[in-house]
């Protein structure tokens, strides 16, 4: 946990955090007095000051103090509702983020130079070619937040929160989490992050093997894992042997989406008109 010796900054803190449980309790996201949104805010946040301090972290980033990180990283998201909401204006959701940390920040009277500095971090989270070195921090920890224990505990409570059953959530999910797992190395864009995706990686992958493992030794569920290579990147395809037809030919391919690299699966059978499709995405793909 990150200690603070400035009351001023709990203030903004707690008002940040009353933020993301009012506005989920509107969206319905959630029926209690608690955000999920903010959870993974808080972790992201607290993942870019321990990224910060870390060993390999760059001059650039060990320059930026330790608040102006923190907020970026709880209000990174504020806007994804928002998003939701005027989604026929085609504007990011970072632009939205960037308009409420604007809002609160001023509330509270922060500098006009903190202000700009977190705010224009939020708007280039995504951009391809952003050479912000705080909106680097903050992304990767956003990638981080999702891989080893913690992502995985957050990757089965989000499921649970919708109402699927862990088979279900098996089938559909689990390429996702695998997918994302082999290649987050090449999302990284520091070096501390990426040698911390690695080894966070590789725990999420055999946690995720041995519980495969697990289901087809108990003969819960067969299910098959597929690795394909598409563009220099590891596409991992999770299988159903037992309910799969057995001429099936998979088409596998990236394009580019927003603020995402789209991983696009699909599925014909050359004997009968079954077809498939399965579209998801990660973060912007580098290659190294």
């Amino acid at each position: 946990m990150v200690r603070w010796n400035s009351t001023y900054l709990d203030a903004i803190i707690d008002e940040i955090k009353k933020y993301y449980t009012q506005i989920e309790l509107e969206y319905g996201v959630n029926k209690q007095e608690f955000s999920f949104l903010w959870d993974h805010c808080y972790r992201v946040a607290s993942i870019a000051i321990w990224l910060k301090r870390h060993n390999l972290a760059l001059p650039e980033h060990q320059k930026i103090s330790d608040d102006v990180i923190f907020l970026t990283g709880l209000l990174h998201d504020s806007g994804k509702f928002q998003a939701l909401k005027f989604k026929e204006s085609k504007l990011p959701e970072e632009t939205y983020s960037a308009l409420i940390a604007q809002k609160l920040l001023e509330e509270f009277k922060w500098g006009i130079d903190t202000i700009s500095n977190i705010c224009e971090a939020i708007k280039e989270l995504y951009q391809e070619n952003s050479h912000n070195p705080l909106s680097h921090l903050i992304r990767d920890a956003d990638t981080l937040s999702k891989l080893g224990f913690q992502g995985l505990m957050s990757y089965i409570s989000k499921w649970i929160l919708r109402g699927l059953p862990p088979l279900q959530i098996a089938k559909k999910k689990l390429s996702i989490e695998l997918t994302y797992a082999f290649n987050a190395k090449h999302t990284m864009l520091t070096p501390q992050g990426r040698k911390e995706s690695i080894k966070e990686a590789e725990w999420t992958l055999t946690s995720f093997k041995n519980l495969l493992n697990q289901w087809r030794q108990q003969r819960v569920i067969d299910l098959k894992i597929q690795h394909v290579i598409v563009e220099n990147f590891q596409i991992v395809h999770v299988l159903d042997t037992k309910n799969a037809c057995k001429h099936m030919k998979w088409n596998y391919s990236l394009t580019s989406g927003v603020k995402c690299t789209k991983v696009l699966i699909t599925g014909n059978c050359v004997s009968c008109d079954i077809s498939e499709k399965e579209e998801f995405c990660l973060p912007l793909l580098f290659k190294s």
